[in-house]
């Protein structure tokens, strides 16, 4: 199977997208995510899936905590910012702390603060359970999607 044809199919999939938030001992961490679901109602939990790859994966351990930023259609510099290797990705970047300690963007879709609950093998992936311990949304934004590896939104006045 030619790898390449099977991202472009996968690209077929329209997905929200998020920036999961976390910290290590002595820095914020981020990363863009959209390979993200919900889990489960009783007990809540999502789950997102993470490149083994990435530079990010040293921040993500068992009963850590970190947050799911979901993104309105008006983040999209955002997502661009921490879908970046290196630097700081904060920069510039309004955010508040939760009382863990933890980065959460402001003005998000949606905000959903978890501990990680487990960590599986999913081929060049992990994939990571999270418990949800709190969550708030905003009604009044757009959603930001990915459909086609490109960026768009879904404007709420367009639904049938």
């Amino acid at each position: 199977m030619d790898v390449k044809e099977f991202r472009n199919a996968m690209g077929h999939f329209a997905s929200g997208v998020t920036v999961i938030t976390t910290k290590d001992e002595d820095n914020f961490v981020g990363l863009t995510v959209n390979a993200f679901s919900s889990l489960s109602l009783d007990p809540a939990q999502i789950l997102f899936c993470i490149d083994k790859g990435s530079s990010s994966l040293h921040a993500i351990k068992k009963d850590s905590p970190f947050v799911v930023n979901i993104l309105q259609d008006e983040q999209e510099s955002v997502c661009r910012g921490f879908a970046k290797k290196g630097g700081d990705k904060f920069f510039g970047i309004d955010y508040s702390l939760s009382n863990e300690g933890i980065p959460f963007l402001k003005d998000n879709l949606a905000t959903i603060h978890c501990k990680v609950h487990e960590i599986f093998e999913g081929g060049d992936h992990l994939i990571v359970v999270g418990n949800v311990s709190d969550f708030s949304c905003n009604d009044n934004k757009d959603p930001l999607l990915f459909y086609r590896g490109k960026l768009g939104s879904f404007p709420q006045g367009s639904l049938v």
